[in-house]
């Protein structure tokens, strides 16, 4: 089976030397998943959350300027505060990448109001037909919440939760992932009914070639319907 796919120890050139590794394999569970809009329309995109004194003090600062000047305000002037020095003082290597955040936070704090609804001293979305505390618009959420706190909408608890800085730092298209491993495997119960444009897909983006079908685990259904009755 190990040569059936290829998935053997292979060795590497560099310069004269060869250097010996592992291949990559991606196992996909249920290949229907894989193609739903919210996984293959979509992206990865990991981030690092930045949360502490300097963080809440600089995010306070910013709204609090944006109130007092609107869309006035002058991004050197809150890049060359006090509180903005502070805030590089504690992370020095993401300098840049902080200045580029000042500008998003003048956009959510220009754009603080918003619908949202407040349940037990914190901010939550509608998600669907329900309530969720689990969803965040980025600084527009961060900025209502210091506006909220400061009319003692929002307890002091959830108002620390929301003071901090979101960077984003990469951003991977899930249809593209696939390519970067050496082999693919997948299992799924649904192969026999996938539609022909999502097997075009399978076989000619992705080399998947190769088809298993295993017998079910479950046995034969031994159910038998001997009569039934139609009710109006």
């Amino acid at each position: 089976m190990a040569d059936k796919f290829g998935i053997n120890r292979v060795k590497l050139s560099r310069g004269q030397n060869e250097i010996s590794t592992n291949p990559t394999i991606l196992v996909i569970d249920e290949v229907d998943v894989f193609f739903e809009d919210n996984f293959f329309g979509n992206s990865y995109c990991p981030a690092m959350k930045l949360k502490d004194p300097t963080v809440s003090n600089f995010l306070q600062f910013v709204f609090s300027e944006v109130t007092k000047f609107g869309d006035k305000i002058e991004i050197k002037n809150l890049i060359g505060s006090a509180d903005f020095k502070n805030l590089v003082k504690r992370y020095p290597s993401l300098e840049d990448l902080l200045e580029n955040q000042v500008h998003g936070m003048v956009a959510g704090a220009l754009s603080y109001k918003h619908d949202y609804f407040l349940i037990d001293k914190k901010i939550v979305y509608k998600d669907n037909d329900a309530i969720s505390p689990n969803i965040s618009y980025g600084y527009k959420t961060v900025f209502a919440n210091i506006y909220e706190h400061q009319r003692n909408n929002v307890s002091f608890d959830n108002f620390e939760q929301a003071l901090q800085i979101t960077l984003m730092i990469a951003e991977f298209s899930y249809a593209k992932l696939p390519k970067y491993f050496q082999n693919i495997l997948g299992v799924t119960g649904t192969l026999e009914v996938l539609p022909q444009y999502k097997k075009r897909q399978l076989e000619g983006r992705y080399k998947i070639s190769d088809q298993f079908a295993i017998p079910s685990a479950f046995g034969l259904n031994n159910r038998r319907v001997d009569s039934y009755t139609i009710v109006p």
